[in-house]
């Protein structure tokens, strides 16, 4: 959940028409979101709005290399002061940074709106010169498509906030649509289990599965012990691996697990028929087994037929 800015840096020193007056543009950072349902998540922190005075930048921080690593340093100073006086701001995660382009990089977990009207605004020709445009960046929120069969995958998205039990309830549909034809299941020592069908214990129906995530990555280890290392794939972070999903074998209706055999003897409304086919293994196996049975009493019934018609022909 960051939303990134990148810029190109201005020279060491701006030089505005009127300066000290319109060398400013205001920084909004926002998190409109609630969180998760279930269980209650902390509510969003709201809206914090820094303005920035590069005049103030260089006067701050003199000893900057150049112009982003000023602007850079005077965001991070206002950031920090409205946090202080609003603790709650510290969950927008806002900051600034130069990487190794020279480029000033803004970030935060919510929305990012750049201002620059107004008196002591540089206007949109200044935010220009820094490689800004007015107006808001919307950020993403990490998500993961959920496919069940041949049904159009389901996006799935993890607001802030959201713990395993939102995530249960958003593939339920508990607090959105949910995906259909997909069942869901939460051990107490926090197994998530999606499969196919109306149960993951014993479902009357199954079918295909396909998990996919967005370009998201994690930012580095949780607070719990062992927690997710930096740059790990969305899906893999949810499901310890970027392929999750595993062929169930079905041989007969609701067996899940290890094939069982198929019942040969015994089927039909008498009980008294017998395929001749017995197979420990899938319902595609089973059923290539059962073509093959009708192929050859076909081919045997072809047979005697000809050697009908032939004993016939000697008469």
């Amino acid at each position: 959940m960051t939303t990134n800015t990148s810029l190109t840096s201005a020279p060491a020193t701006f030089n505005p028409a009127t300066p000290g007056t319109s060398d400013q543009f205001t920084l909004t950072f926002s998190e409109l979101r609630g969180g998760a349902p279930s269980p209650p998540a902390p509510p969003p922190p709201g809206s914090m709005t820094v303005t920035i005075s590069l005049s103030q930048a260089q006067a701050d921080f003199p000893d900057g290399s150049n112009a982003a690593d000023q602007i850079a340093s005077e965001i991070n100073k206002q950031v920090t002061t409205a946090v202080a006086g609003t603790p709650a701001f510290a969950g927008l995660a806002a900051k600034a940074s130069v990487n190794s382009y020279g480029q000033l990089v803004l970030q935060s977990r919510g929305d990012i709106n750049v201002d620059a009207s107004g008196v002591g605004g540089m206007g949109q020709a200044g935010l220009t010169y820094l490689g800004l445009t007015a107006g808001t960046q919307t950020t993403t929120d990490p998500y993961i498509n959920v496919q069940v069969g041949a049904d159009p995958p389901v996006q799935i998205s993890i607001i802030p906030g959201e713990d395993q039990n939102g995530l249960v309830a958003s593939l339920q549909g508990t607090n959105i649509s949910g995906v259909p034809g997909l069942a869901v299941s939460l051990s107490e020592g926090g197994l998530l289990t999606e499969q196919p069908g109306d149960s993951t214990v014993n479902p009357t129906f199954g079918g295909d599965l396909k998990i996919t995530g967005g370009p998201f990555t994690t930012a580095g280890p949780g607070p719990s012990p062992g927690g997710i290392a930096a740059g790990k794939l969305i899906v893999a972070a949810l499901f310890g691996s970027d392929t999750p999903v595993a062929s169930v074998p079905y041989s007969s209706a609701n067996a899940i697990g290890p094939a069982t055999p198929f019942r040969t003897n015994n089927l039909g409304p008498g009980a008294n028929i017998s395929t001749g086919v017995s197979s420990d293994g899938s319902l595609i196996d089973y059923s290539q087994q059962v073509i093959n049975a009708q192929a050859h009493a076909a081919r045997v019934i072809s047979a005697l037929e000809q050697q009908f018609k032939d004993l016939l022909a000697t008469f």
